[in-house]
């Protein structure tokens, strides 16, 4: 699944060369299991060995597909029986792809539809053990959880420990109900994670189900086009899936690198020799002064302008009562729909002052029109 968002942003940012795009992969892995077999033990550990020789200005995690099987705790795992140990691997099913290289997928041509009555098995067979006093805890329990809960805890304490931003991508629909209803059991866990540690959670759940819910294998791309979208699996993307998951955090990322800003060095005077220092002046003085930002910046927050939260200094008096109190403006005095009563004074220019110097005269209407008398006019022989 990461290693097709990478394939994404990497086709965001073809003509962004300011932006580049690192792949840190592990196909067939999780936060339960890292590798079959070797350091490190998990996604935590690699982690932190990775981010010790980057140095990332957004964190982006994808992964959980391959995390549907048994927790055994580590006191437990020292104890087990080899019979166990070969109990764990999982089986090959229709839905566990080995290779999950975008350039080893069919692209922009139309795949063969999945069969809608396809077997609900997942990538990743789910163990048969059930719990028991060795530790062993099954997928959806309780305790498997808790345990997996800390386990989300610590990939993100891990990735926060660089100070960027961290960026965690839910996972999509994959055919089969049972898989599908997996997927929502584990974005729950993941988007609670987020929200406790405060980094940013990516729902991308709806670009890739049709209206009632189920899986889509194809519809919209990213610019509203019908493509075909995962592959005939159901379960990874195309070359337009990948582009329409990675519009989903190409904007979040966007958004987090403009709440950013680097300092600016500001220019300042060379410095006063020795012989002409003023007393007690310790630094040199600025040329030019702090920089103050003369609009209203919107790329940190998602609230419209002038909408509720949004600050009150960048919003005109007048535009806040009529656009957002739904105020009517007042109409002016003698205008037609100026409905005030008693009527209101006008005063209507006659003529203005010219360059000759004559007087302005202004003729001012004080009465109302009702007052006025029609003259009587007689007639003579």
């Amino acid at each position: 699944m990461a290693d097709w968002l990478a394939y994404g942003l990497e086709g965001a940012y073809t003509e962004q060369p300011a932006i580049g795009v690192i792949r840190k992969v592990k196909t067939i892995s999780g936060l339960i299991q890292y590798q079959p077999k070797g350091a490190p033990a998990d996604w935590a550990a690699a982690a932190r060995n990775i981010l010790a020789n980057e140095k990332p200005d957004v964190i982006v995690v994808m992964l959980g597909l391959n995390d549907r099987m048994t927790i055994r705790e580590p006191a437990a795992e020292k104890s087990e029986k080899p019979a166990d140990k070969n109990a764990r691997k999982p089986d090959n099913t229709p839905g566990d792809v080995k290779s999950a290289k975008p350039d080893d997928k069919a692209a922009d041509g139309e795949l063969p539809q999945a069969d809608a009555e396809n077997t609900d098995a997942p990538p990743v067979a789910l163990e048969k053990s059930t719990r028991s006093p060795n530790g062993i805890y099954e997928f959806r329990d309780n305790p498997w959880v808790e345990l997996y809960t800390k386990k989300i805890d610590e990939m993100i304490a891990v990735a926060k420990s660089k100070g960027v931003p961290v960026v965690w991508v839910g996972l999509p629909a994959i055919l089969g109900q049972k898989s599908t209803s997996d997927m929502l059991f584990l974005d729950a866990l993941y988007r609670d994670a987020a929200g406790r540690a405060g980094i940013t959670y990516v729902d991308i759940w709806d670009g890739f189900v049709d209206e009632a819910g189920g899986f889509l294998q194809k519809g919209p791309d990213h610019e509203g086009q019908i493509r075909q979208l995962r592959t005939y699996d159901g379960v990874y993307f195309t070359k337009p899936g990948a582009r329409k998951l990675a519009h989903y955090v190409e904007r979040e990322i966007t958004r987090l690198l403009a709440g950013r800003s680097d300092p600016i060095a500001l220019p300042a005077e060379p410095a006063t020799p020795a012989s002409k220092a003023v007393p007690g002046q310790t630094a040199p003085r600025p040329l030019a002064g702090p920089i103050v930002q003369l609009v209203a910046t919107t790329a940190n927050s998602d609230q419209l302008l002038g909408g509720p939260g949004a600050p009150r200094a960048a919003v005109d008096a007048l535009a806040a009562r009529v656009m957002i109190k739904g105020e009517p403006l007042s109409a002016p005095a003698g205008r037609a729909d100026d409905f005030t009563w008693p009527r209101r004074e006008v005063e209507t220019p006659v003529a203005s002052a010219s360059p000759n110097g004559l007087r302005d005269v202004r003729a001012q209407v004080t009465a109302p029109a009702t007052s006025l008398k029609p003259k009587s006019i007689a007639a003579k022989k």
